[in-house]
């Protein structure tokens, strides 16, 4: 199988289901996100804003509100599969995983790239 384009090759679930600790969790967001990017964050406050091109060229902020925790490693231009949502032990705060398209490409460097945001809730508008 051809895995060099986005367009041929996911991720099997297996890989992202194995990122997840907890399994009741859903994908959130634009179908657009999948093959999308995130372009910038930024934060004020306990607010995060995540600026995500979707894979249409669309520009989207996906806001954060309430954020107790967020843990990133390189996430401007990553690309994504998806954006997912679940529980945590604190029943009113959600974590949100950006999910890295190439999270089961150890052998890329792009698979390294991460963003984990914990928080109340979020909204997502289109520019």
């Amino acid at each position: 199988m051809d895995r060099s384009g986005p367009s041929l090759y996911h991720p099997p679930m297996s890989a992202l289901n194995d990122r997840m600790n907890d399994k009741s969790h859903r994908y959130v967001g634009n179908p657009d996100f999948h093959d999308g990017f995130v372009r910038s964050i930024s934060q004020q406050g306990n607010r995060v804003l995540v600026a995500v091109e979707g894979a249409t060229g669309k520009n989207y902020n996906v806001g954060f509100d309430g954020v107790s925790s967020m843990e990133s490693l390189l996430p401007q231009g990553m690309m994504l599969f998806a954006v997912s949502e679940q529980g945590t032990e604190v029943e009113s705060l959600r974590r949100y995983d950006f999910i890295n398209w190439y999270v089961d490409q150890s052998e890329k460097g792009e698979s390294k790239s991460y963003l984990r945001i914990v928080a109340s809730g979020f909204t997502i508008t289109e520019e």
